[in-house]
C-alpha cells in the first residue's frame, strides 16, 4: 500500500483550526481524505476504521467535524450517525456533543439514500469518488 505525500497546510483555508474525525474501512481513502482535509487548513485529523472505534475516540478527539463513511463492517456509518445523535436525548459520557456536524461520505446517490441518512441525522452527505 502506498503512502500519501500530506499536502502543505494552508493555516488560512476554510478548515483552519479545526479537528476533525475520518472513519473509513480503507486506509488509502482515510490518506485521501486526510491530504484534502490538511490542505484546507485542518489542525488535526485523527482516524477510526469502523464506528465502535470511532465512539470511544470522540471523548479524546473533540472533534469539530465528523467525516465517516456509510458502509463498514460492524457498526457502520449511519449506526454511527444514530447513536452520536440519541446521546442529545440519553446522554452518553462517550459522546461529548451529539451535534458534531457530521458528513457521510457514500457511493449512493439515489435521493432514497440522501433521505435515509438525514433522518438519521446526517448533516451532509458527500458522494463519493469526491
Amino acid at each position: 500500500m502506498g503512502q500519501h505525500p500530506i499536502a502543505a497546510r494552508d493555516d488560512t483555508g476554510p478548515l483552519s483550526g479545526l479537528r476533525i474525525l475520518v472513519v473509513d474501512d480503507h486506509t488509502f481513502t482515510i490518506g485521501l481524505i486526510k491530504d484534502v482535509l490538511y490542505a484546507a487548513g485542518a489542525a488535526q485529523v485523527d482516524t477510526a476504521l469502523d464506528g465502535a472505534e470511532a465512539i470511544a475516540m470522540l471523548r479524546p478527539c473533540q472533534p469539530h467535524m465528523i467525516i465517516t463513511d456509510w458502509r463498514m463492517p460492524g457498526l457502520d456509518g449511519l449506526g454511527f450517525t444514530q447513536m452520536v445523535r440519541r446521546a442529545a436525548v440519553t446522554p452518553d459520557s462517550r459522546i461529548p456533543d451529539p451535534q458534531t456536524p457530521i458528513v457521510l461520505l457514500s457511493a449512493h446517490a439515489s435521493a432514497r439514500a440522501v433521505e435515509t441518512a438525514r433522518r438519521a441525522g446526517v448533516t451532509e452527505v458527500v458522494v463519493k469518488p469526491f
